[in-house]
């Protein structure tokens, strides 16, 4: 059997629900703008990159003294040092 692009569900079809998931997602115009912003913070803040993850192993290649992650499962507030190379929480609040 082989694929027939003309054999396709069309939006019509889909569930009213599931049209407005689809529509609620952001546009790549929407993407790009958030992303835009984050580069500013980046540039201003010296080059630091600001990560918010749920676990610290999803920032791949920390860079010390060049990282600030905020970890969403914990609030934790953590940076990247030169002291062992690893990961040192911070005394700072966010909400």
């Amino acid at each position: 059997m082989t694929f027939n692009k003309e054999n396709k569900v069309s939006w019509d079809e889909l569930s009213p629900s599931l049209q407005e998931i689809i529509n609620g997602k952001a546009t790549l115009e929407d993407f790009n703008r958030v992303k835009n912003k984050f580069d500013e913070i980046e540039l201003l803040s010296g080059g630091i990159r600001i990560s918010i993850v749920t676990a610290l192993s999803k920032i791949t290649n920390p860079v010390n003294n060049k990282e600030l992650a905020i970890v969403t499962s914990d609030t934790i507030t953590t940076v990247y040092t030169y002291s062992g190379s690893r990961w040192v929480k911070i005394h700072a609040v966010y909400a």
